[in-house]
């Protein structure tokens, strides 16, 4: 919740109501338990997976892959 004494909220308000917002380097974060690659693509093809609702298509394109792609690494998996 944002309170604010003037009639609209401002963006410092809602900056100070969320209070500190920290910039975290994914890489960084990733380099604190180093992973094989294979692992670390299987893990972000999954997760991208998740958030299109299982769609090959939808998650090729994000990804920047054919979606054959996809189902050859889930056969090669199975």
């Amino acid at each position: 919740m944002v309170t604010t004494s003037s009639p609209l909220a401002r963006s410092e308000d809602v900056k100070h109501a969320l209070g500190a917002v920290r910039n975290i380097d994914p890489v960084t974060a990733l380099l604190q338990k180093p992973m094989r690659l294979q692992e670390l693509e299987d893990r972000y093809i999954e997760g991208v997976l998740e958030k299109v609702g299982g769609s090959k298509p939808k998650a090729a394109e994000i990804l920047g892959v054919d979606p054959s792609t996809l189902y050859r690494r889930e056969k090669q998996r199975g």
